[in-house]
């Protein structure tokens, strides 16, 4: 069921979160086709001080990054109708803005766009987490700092995160709850362009191989912290392939 925030407080108050948050914030411009960008809003300045973002930032506008492909930072310019789309905890958030101008930023230039009157979003029953078929051969690497990578397969993905498994007879745990980890997903799918990102380990559990009942996995999870705009794009595009 779509419902619809109209109060500009609230509204603002969500753009912020998202913003703090660094959520994959999906562009489609009005008369451009089908065609998504994605990019991230550059968090507001504090009330009390505009040092940490570093970007005097009215509450009238929206400030997002340069956008990815880059050939939308010209459509951009020129499109009646910016249609916005970001994911926030468990609902989904749609609304339409207007472009207003290029500004000057710390380290580069920002897209400014008018803030939206409402803003619609849907009640999610879950965080779009998918199964990822054998067939795939979604692979991971994952290191934890100081150590050699683990080659491992993708079990499940999400914007959010994923979970691998690895095969093993050994008993102990080949990582525990709160490792940092770097993580590199590959396949053929991904055309030869690996998915790269660092998470927090934040479950671990035991499962049979499927294969073979005598073997256990241990299967582990993990909470991507950052993402590029393009990585988090390529994330959001194997999701939804398998939704």
């Amino acid at each position: 069921m779509e419902n619809t925030y109209y109060d500009k407080v609230q509204i603002l108050q969500t753009f912020r979160q998202a913003a703090k948050e660094g959520v994959l914030l999906t562009i489609h411009l009005g008369g451009q086709g089908k065609l998504s960008y994605g990019t991230r809003l550059i968090p507001f300045a504090e009330e009390k001080s505009n040092e940490t973002s570093g970007v005097n930032h009215a509450t009238d506008c929206l400030l997002i990054a340069p956008l990815e492909p880059t050939d939308g930072n010209i459509k951009i310019r020129k499109a009646h109708q910016i249609n916005l789309q970001f994911y926030l905890g468990l609902r989904q958030f749609k609304t339409t803005a207007l472009f207003q101008k290029i500004i000057p930023i710390a380290g580069g230039q920002a897209i400014q766009l008018s803030l939206p009157n409402l803003l619609r979003y849907d009640q999610r029953r879950d965080q779009r987490r998918v199964d990822i078929p054998q067939e795939l051969a979604l692979m991971a690497k994952v290191q934890k700092r100081g150590e050699k990578a683990v080659t491992a397969d993708v079990v499940d993905l999400s914007p959010g995160g994923l979970s691998f498994s690895i095969p093993t007879q050994q008993k102990n745990w080949l990582f525990s709850k709160g490792d940092k980890v770097n993580v590199s997903i590959s396949g053929k799918v991904l055309l030869g362009t690996p998915i790269t990102t660092f998470g927090n380990v934040t479950y671990i559990a035991t499962a049979r191989d499927s294969g073979n009942i005598q073997l256990t996995k241990q299967q582990y999870g993990v909470q991507f912290q950052m993402l590029s705009v393009a990585n988090a794009m390529a994330v959001d595009k194997l999701v939804k392939r398998f939704e």
